[in-house]
């Protein structure tokens, strides 16, 4: 009853937006009231629900189903543990993070621990990455425009010369070290997707980083 009136508020607002991807997987939606749904779908939508009611759920089991999640943040390294109650026909996870809890990027993944893919026992993992604050190159930017405003005509060629050269440097370095780049606001949102054998995707819930300052 909830999901089908969820269904149905989306597809009555008109600030709605259009060609969202929603996994629903093992929701089952009214096939009577359920006219959200439809007007969903004529936006571009695609919805991975299972079935109407009176039909056939073909799939009414979880993949994964997550016990814990947490992430913390200290010296620049981002830890993220989390754990699975029981995994079916799992391949690997992907982590992801956003600056804002919406757009996410993958920064990278591990294999399922359970034997080919399915458990039924906790699992734990870890994954860990160091992320960079673009906010620095901000300020490198910065003080290359402070020192055009002092430097001479005949020296302000050379100085742009060694400015893009240091930062093609810096991005390098980055590139090397495979930095992510998170912006200064020290909001760094995570969040943890199971990807089965067949190639669907499931997510866990959404996560701030916990930033651990000892």
């Amino acid at each position: 009853m909830n999901y089908t009136a969820t269904l149905d508020g989306w597809g009555a607002n008109p600030a709605t937006p259009d060609n969202i991807l929603l996994g629903a997987s093992s929701r089952i939606y009214s096939s009577v009231t359920g006219n959200g749904r439809s007007s969903l779908i004529a936006k571009g939508w695609t919805i991975t629900d299972s079935a109407p009611d009176g039909g056939v759920c073909a799939a009414s089991a979880l993949p994964v189903v997550f016990s814990s999640i947490s992430a913390v943040i200290k010296d620049s390294r981002l830890v993220v543990n989390w754990a699975t109650l029981s995994e079916t026909n799992n391949d690997h996870f992907d982590v992801e993070i956003s600056n804002d809890g919406f757009d996410f990027i993958s920064i990278g993944s591990l294999v399922s621990k359970a034997k080919d893919g399915n458990s039924e026992t906790i699992i734990e993992y870890t994954f860990s990455k160091t992320i960079h604050n673009v906010s620095l190159l901000g300020s490198s930017a910065f003080v290359l425009g402070l020192a055009f405003l002092v430097v001479g005509r005949k020296n302000k060629i050379l100085l742009m010369v060694f400015g893009v050269a240091g930062f093609v440097g810096i991005n390098a370095g980055c590139n090397k070290q495979n930095y992510i780049k998170t912006n200064s606001s020290n909001n760094v949102y995570v969040r943890v997707a199971q990807i089965d054998k067949d190639g669907l995707k499931t997510y866990g819930r959404v996560i701030k980083a916990r930033m651990d300052e000892e």
